[in-house]
């Protein structure tokens, strides 16, 4: 089937299932981190030193994190996992990590602005407010430019690929598999990302963006006109 006749939420579904082994991975490690955090007496008093640094350093705490998450954790997927390997890995990699460098420092910019306009409180009704205007706002506005980037990407940087795959729906074919994917994953990860005290959201953020970045990656690949994909 060609994919420009598939269904938004049938690419970003085909997009997770290539995925599936670093998102177990990932997801186990994200829940053993948030259990320990809540459950284990004293446990975020050993996480204060990082919520410290992260407030200290502001934007450079947010760019260290992101090198981390979009960049070297992925890195280790692609090396680990060869199914999800892009041609040109490193150079996939840098990119990744300029665009998550950037995207984050947006991303904590919004934080900061969804404590003012709700208040800095981890309260439900707080928590629910952020993800709703985070999920239904924010991302819907970076969706666009987020997914012609890693449509890009997924043409190994190759702009005559681009053009020649170019779909021809775009907000069906590119954009809304973004959308939809995001919404499944990214809505219950918002309302987790929301109860961290501010400094250690974007850190948050970020470790479930790790694998948002390689399910960006293969959405990008499968937004094609006129390919298959296996």
């Amino acid at each position: 089937m060609n994919d420009h006749a598939k269904s938004p939420l049938k690419i970003g579904w085909e997009s997770v299932k290539a995925n599936v082994l670093p998102l177990a991975v990932l997801w186990v490690f994200a829940a053993a981190l948030a259990g320990v955090y809540w459950l284990v007496p004293d446990a975020s008093a050993k996480i204060d030193p990082l919520e410290d640094w992260m407030s200290r350093n502001g934007w450079r705490g947010v760019v260290v994190s992101q090198i981390v998450f979009t960049g070297l954790l992925p890195w280790l997927f692609y090396a680990a996992f060869r199914s999800i390997r892009p041609k040109r890995t490193t150079l996939t990699c840098v990119l990744q990590v300029a665009w998550g460098c950037a995207s984050g420092v947006l991303c904590n910019w919004f934080f900061h602005v969804q404590d003012v306009w709700f208040g800095p409180s981890d309260t439900f009704s707080d928590v629910v407010a952020k993800t709703l205007v985070d999920q239904f706002g924010w991302t819907v506005l970076l969706a666009p430019p987020s997914a012609t980037f890693f449509f890009w990407l997924g043409r190994d940087m190759s702009f005559a690929k681009c053009r020649a795959d170019w779909p021809r729906n775009v907000l069906r074919e590119l954009v809304l598999p973004n959308l939809l994917t995001n919404w499944c994953i990214g809505i219950p990860s918002s309302l987790s990302v929301y109860s961290f005290p501010a400094p250690l959201r974007i850190v948050a953020c970020g470790l479930i963006g790790t694998f948002w970045t390689l399910v960006l990656l293969q959405i990008g690949k499968r937004s094609a006109r006129g390919s298959q994909e296996k």
